[in-house]
């Protein structure tokens, strides 16, 4: 069959050639295919804006195999300068197209020789439908080898080419050495097989290249063999939405199959929103001219852009990688002309740096910067990035996946009986559906995060050769949702609720709302002198005296009211009655005792009222209540002693703290009127 291929040729000028000099380009070329299954135009007339013409390449009588042909274009006015360009044909012919109707699944090579270096090449087109293939190795010793050595070792190297993806992904290189049948080394003597599964896409040209190391002396022959099996779903990338309960799915083969899937998810993802974008102008030159950014000698000035990121880690992390969606694994099919990330921890500390390529690292929990540079000629093409997401991928325990064979299965329906077994038999050309459950997110994922993972969905007999599966299995992605909402604890019941309308409730909280009165009269009955002298014959007014009195006669009132006041006993602890009371009424003393040069009186009241307040408090008894370290949480009795406990402990340091100062100031005044009174006495006697 012959199949035809468009082809555009542009000539390319140097970049400061004259606008004149390109209208002006007019070349007659001449087109000369080197192998007779090429053919196309003999004559072409070029210009600066190129011309195209059609190649026509007939490999139907190419045998099978790897052949190369080019196109050269000559100058008709000058042949002799040589070609003004060349156009590279490969055309690789299958040895076996496994994708033809009623095709096996197999293919095999026998036989084929080989001698140090030597390399052998077969092309071979997978069964439409395959989704992976065994490779097994058989060597023997050649016939006409005269240097039989006890091993051999050979490199072969399993490439397909996939649009728009590394052809590291879709490739396998291995270096694998094997014995060369003897009979003279008997049971440990190396294996003559290998074996070995790979990832294939069907409908697709395999190449299958095996040489023999160079360093491995001898003749040797190899038995090659692929066998191809495939077990297809219907997506490509199982998409899981934790808002629903199961997600849905077909399967499908094309050859008998045993089907039992499973899988796991074992990486959680997270995305982070740049915190700052910053473009950097060119630097200018620094040392020789033509060395820096700033664009010398007509050059195109280089910018930089940076990126700055932030995340945080709850707990230690054994893999975390940084990733870049849009450009990780790109280098030289990257649109930038360089990137480069570099990770600090919370204290400015490189930890890492890379570029295109993804690793991972181990980190402790805490909070981490990310800073992404990258360069560019054009500002506006940087720009773009400003709000680009960086991806955190962090490894975590596998959370196992739940497939179901119908729908019932998958809700966990009581009707639907005992789940039957995974295990069962796929016809070839026929579909099933399958069910997987959406699994719980782990603790550590948030809302927005997604969970990454792999299935597989084929699993063959132990007895077969190979691993029986799709090696790595197919992506599974997992959209976390938002959190569930938190059971609230039960309610408790209304009998071991207290009652705020109890008598008791109901006088404490009258109680309470008059000492918070008595408090509100305490500062009203500080003496303030009167801004002018009274006249001669009249009483000056003294406002504070009757707050006073009225403060005198609440206390004496709430005095009566706290001693009187008792709790039925099935009340819940509580501090004494007259505590509050008595704690208001040292705070109103002490704020009396403020202020004065010569308040022993005030003082000594201070001190009364503090020993009011610690008669009623045993500190024994309140240490040996504190000294117990924990309080059960289910406990609610014991969860109000504690309460009660810690009160009065506040009150106890609370009155000890302000007699302690009573009683510093005492001395100081006790002090201060027998110095006062020794200077009188010496003053007398000296008079005398």
């Amino acid at each position: 069959s012959e199949v035809g291929v468009d082809v555009f040729v542009r000539p390319r000028l140097h970049e400061e050639a004259p606008n004149a000099q390109r209208v002006s380009l007019d070349v007659g070329v001449t087109l000369q295919p080197s192998a007779p299954w090429l053919s196309c135009a003999p004559f072409l007339a070029l210009t600066h804006g190129g011309k195209g013409f059609n190649l026509k390449v007939s490999p139907g009588q190419l045998p099978p195999g790897a052949h190369y042909a080019e196109v050269a274009g000559h100058d008709s006015s000058s042949p002799r300068r040589g070609p003004l360009f060349s156009l590279p044909v490969t055309v690789c012919k299958p040895h076996a197209n496994l994708a033809a109707p009623h095709a096996p699944c197999h293919v095999a090579f026998e036989r084929v020789a080989f001698s140090p270096g030597h390399i052998e090449r077969r092309f071979v087109v997978p069964p439409r439908g395959a989704t992976w293939a065994t490779l097994t190795l058989r060597v023997r010793g050649a016939p006409r080898s005269r240097e039989p050595a006890g091993s051999v070792v050979y490199m072969y190297s399993l490439t397909q080419l996939l649009p728009q993806k590394h052809i590291g992904q879709s490739s396998e290189t291995r270096r694998v050495t094997m014995g060369v049948p003897d009979e003279a080394q008997g049971a440990g003597a190396p294996a003559t097989e290998y074996v070995s599964t790979l990832a294939c896409v069907g409908g697709v040209t395999l190449e299958v290249a095996v040489a023999q190391w160079w360093m491995s002396l001898g003749e040797t022959e190899l038995d090659v063999r692929l066998d191809f099996f495939g077990l297809s779903p219907s997506v490509e990338q199982l998409t899981l939405d934790g808002r629903t309960l199961f997600s849905s799915l077909e399967l499908h083969s094309f050859r008998r199959t045993s089907v039992e899937p499973e899988g796991s998810l074992k990486t959680l993802r997270r995305a982070c929103r740049p915190l700052q974008a910053k473009l950097v102008p060119p630097a200018a030159p620094c040392g020789d001219v033509g060395i820096g950014d700033a664009g010398v000698g007509g050059k195109t000035p280089i910018y930089d852009y940076l990126l700055s990121y932030k995340f945080a880690l709850k707990e230690a992390c054994e893999g975390v990688t940084v990733r870049f969606p849009s450009l990780s694994a790109q280098l030289y099919e990257s649109g930038y002309e360089a990137q480069l990330w570099a990770l600090f921890d919370a204290h400015k500390r490189l930890l890492r740096w890379g570029d295109y390529y993804v690793d991972k690292t181990k980190l402790k929990a805490g909070e981490y910067e990310v800073r992404l540079q990258l360069r560019h000629d054009s500002p506006a093409h940087l720009e773009k990035l400003k709000d680009m997401p960086m991806v955190v991928d962090l490894q975590i325990a596998p959370v196992a996946l739940s497939f179901h064979w119908s729908r019932a299965s998958a809700l966990d329906d009581p009707a639907a009986g005992p789940k039957p077994p995974l295990r069962r038999l796929l016809e070839p050309h026929t579909r099933v559906a399958l069910h997987v459950a959406s699994p719980a997110a782990p603790a550590i994922a948030e809302p927005g995060d997604t969970l990454l993972g792999s299935a597989t969905f084929a699993k063959l007999s132990s007895e077969g050769v190979g691993a029986g599966k799709r090696p790595g299995g197919w992506p599974v992605t997992l959209f976390v949702p938002p959190a569930a909402k938190k059971e609230e604890p039960p309610k408790s019941a209304s009998k071991d609720k207290e009652d705020e309308t109890a008598p008791h409730r109901m006088e404490a909280a009258l109680r309470a709302l008059k000492i918070s009165q008595l408090v509100k009269l305490s500062p009203k009955c500080k003496c303030k002198p009167p801004k002018e002298p009274a006249a001669a014959g009249e009483a000056a007014p003294l406002p504070h005296e009757a707050t006073a009195v009225r403060y005198e006669a609440l206390l004496a009132e709430l005095r009566a009211e706290c001693a009187a006041a008792a709790a039925p006993p099935d009340a819940p602890p509580e501090v004494p009655p007259l505590l509050p009371l008595l704690q208001a009424h040292l705070e109103h003393a002490e704020a009396m005792s403020e202020g004065r040069r010569a308040g022993e009186e005030l003082l000594r009241g201070v001190v009364a009222a503090a020993d009011e307040v610690l008669s009623l408090l045993d500190a024994t008894q309140i240490a040996a209540a504190l000294g117990v370290p924990h309080v059960d949480p289910d406990d609610k009795r014991a969860k109000q002693r504690r309460e009660v406990d810690e009160a009065q402990k506040k009150a106890l340091v609370g009155a000890l703290h302000l007699k302690a100062a009573a009683l510093a100031d005492l001395h100081k005044v006790a002090a201060a009127a027998g110095a006062g009174d020794g200077a009188g006495d010496g003053a007398g006697d000296g008079a005398g």
